[in-house]
């Protein structure tokens, strides 16, 4: 969800929003979404579910884009990760 939407739900500005997300969470609220979609997408990625669908039900414009917050987040790629959890 883009932050003017989240903003827009919340009945708030997005500058409202990223000082409350600094002041509670101890990080900007993009960082934190970021870490949400990874931690969503764990259960996906263990249960099997493509990268590609992955990224897009999460919304980002592209499997890559994806995959490097989470790489960056993780600290390696959704495909690694997987295969970490399941060796075959």
């Amino acid at each position: 969800m883009h932050m003017e939407a989240l903003a827009q739900q919340a009945e708030a500005s997005v500058r409202t929003l990223a000082r409350l997300a600094l002041e509670e969470l101890g990080c900007s609220l993009s960082a934190w979404r970021q870490q949400a979609d990874v931690l969503a997408a764990v259960p996906m990625l263990v249960s099997g579910q493509p990268v590609g669908l992955i990224s897009e039900v999460l919304g980002y414009e592209t499997p890559s884009a994806f995959a490097a917050i989470f790489r960056r987040i993780i600290g390696g790629s959704p495909t690694t990760y997987r295969s970490a959890q399941h060796p075959g």
